[in-house]
């Protein structure tokens, strides 16, 4: 799994986990918020409560990209029934396939100054991440 490949794309669609246990994969698109914190930068993704953190993006993504590989070889070795229970803390839900996860959790800007507790002019981006 430590051979995934995590680029920063443009659009800003829906979530969604694809998951094959019998190849040993998972595909994702995830949204991301990068969140200035004092003098570091804090890559969050809140679909799966992953972050990392550095002194810049490109230090707190990469981070963030260790911990995403962390966290899939931990979710493909777990059994079918346990991912799923995994993956429901976080707002996820079987889609029409069962290799398919998706999140309709909203998470904005907003909802993330609320949540982290962050003073309301905090700087903060979003974007996706796909993972392959």
């Amino acid at each position: 799994m430590s051979l995934l490949q995590i680029k920063e794309v443009d659009n800003t669609g829906s979530q969604e986990l694809r998951i094959n246990k019998n190849k040993g994969t998972i595909n994702a698109d995830l949204r991301v918020f990068y969140i200035e914190d004092g003098k570091f930068m804090v890559a969050y993704i809140p679909g799966l409560e992953l972050s990392g953190y550095g002194e810049t993006k490109d230090q707190a993504r990469s981070m963030l990209e260790e911990v995403i590989i962390d966290y899939f070889d931990t979710l493909i070795n777990l059994k079918r029934d346990e991912i799923t229970r995994e993956l429901s803390q976080y707002g996820w839900e079987k889609g029409i396939y069962q290799k398919r996860f998706v999140n309709k959790v909203h998470v904005d800007k907003q909802g993330i100054l609320n949540n982290l507790e962050l003073p309301e002019n905090t700087p903060i981006t979003e974007s996706m991440l796909e993972v392959a």
